[in-house]
């Protein structure tokens, strides 16, 4: 016969003691991934803005370039603060967003084009540092940095 003292195994209060330990565990790891998977969908979008503010630029001085402005005027016109045209192009920001104008010379009217969505990049200004055009954007959320991108204007600046 066997005695009791000689039983092998785990008592209750042993095994809630466990059992309440890798809850505690496992509840502090599901913070801290919560917490660092955040961080990084904030530096992904905080990037992805970044990078659309500097295509967008550059893709804007390109068109500029590749619409032969040889024989218009290469230096920007500033018809109202936010909004400039060069030759028959323009680009003028309008509710956070970069919109381009391929041809006509007005910046209050329609058949302007979005470059971007203004929930990925919110852009705050745009400015002309001669001879630099400068933007200021940040990612959709107002709490985000600011930051900038400046470009110098690919033309010989004959204006003022």
């Amino acid at each position: 016969m066997k005695r009791a003292d000689s039983v092998i195994g785990f008592t209750l209060v042993e095994l809630l003691m466990g059992i309440t330990l890798t809850g505690v565990l496992v509840l502090g790891a599901s913070v801290f991934f919560a917490a660092v998977y955040g961080s990084i969908q904030r530096t992904e979008r905080i990037a992805s803005a970044e990078m659309t503010l500097m295509q967008t630029g550059h893709w804007m001085l390109r068109a500029l370039a590749d619409g032969g402005l040889g024989a218009h005027q290469l230096y920007p016109e500033f018809e109202t603060p936010g909004c400039f045209l060069v030759g028959e192009s323009g680009v003028r920001l309008r509710a956070g967003a970069l919109q381009w104008r391929p041809s006509g010379r007005d910046c209050q009217g329609s058949g302007w084009l979005t470059l971007h969505d203004p929930g990925v990049l919110y852009v705050e200004t745009m400015d002309w540092r001669s001879p630099m055009l400068c933007f200021t954007g940040r990612a959709s959320s107002r709490q985000e940095p600011l930051f900038e991108w400046c470009s110098p204007w690919p033309y010989p600046i004959s204006g003022p």
